[in-house]
This record gives structure tokens, sequence and C-alpha cells, in this order.
């Protein structure tokens, strides 16, 4: 889609290519079962659908270290220090968080 865009239109400007990161962005967490994604400050706040939480986290943890925090509850949340306000970075490092979530997440049995 992107390179027919680019043949159509030429270069895209940035606000587009960030319309697509979100969109990409969005994708990549309805599948990790994440419901809302919330940017505070310099860190992103991911909150789970009830119950949807099955994620090696001793690996989260020393992958991320001190830059994620996690809250238990009916709909659990992770937040991830960002460090910074500057939309790339934190697009990018979302990007890369849900991927990982990706190759973390454990299978449960019944």
């Amino acid at each position: 889609m992107i390179d027919e865009i680019i043949d159509r239109f030429g270069n895209m400007p940035p606000e587009l290519e960030n319309l697509i990161d979100i969109a990409r962005i969005k994708y990549l967490a309805k599948a990790q079962n994440i419901s809302k994604i919330q940017s505070k400050k310099i860190a992103v706040v991911f909150t789970f659908e009830e119950g949807k939480f099955d994620y090696d986290v001793p690996n989260l943890v020393k992958k991320y270290g001190n830059r994620l925090k996690f809250s238990a509850g009916i709909k659990p949340m992770i937040t991830l220090e960002i460090g910074t306000n500057n939309e790339m970075k934190i697009l990018n490092d979302v990007t890369e968080f849900l991927k990982t979530l990706k190759e973390f997440k454990v299978e449960i049995s019944d």
C-alpha cells in the first residue's frame, strides 16, 4: 500500500507516515489483546483486555528493566517508559514493544 501511495503521489508527508504507523500499532495491539494505548508524558500505558495477560514477565523485565511497570487488576496494564516526548521515538518504541510482546507470549493450556 505504501509503495502504491508513493508511486501515485510521490513522497508521503510526515503526517501520513505517522497515520500509517498508528494503524500498524493498532493492528499489532489487537493481536496482543490490548484494548487501549495511552501516552502519558514520557511513557506509554498499555491496557489489556480482561483475563488476556499471558506473557513471560521475567523475560520482559530482563529485556526492558526498570523501563517497565506492571499494574495488576481486572484489566492489567504495562507502562513503558520512553524517556522522551518525540513522536517518532514513541511510535518506534511502541511498535518494537508490541513485537516483543508477541515473542514473549506464553501458551496457556486449559
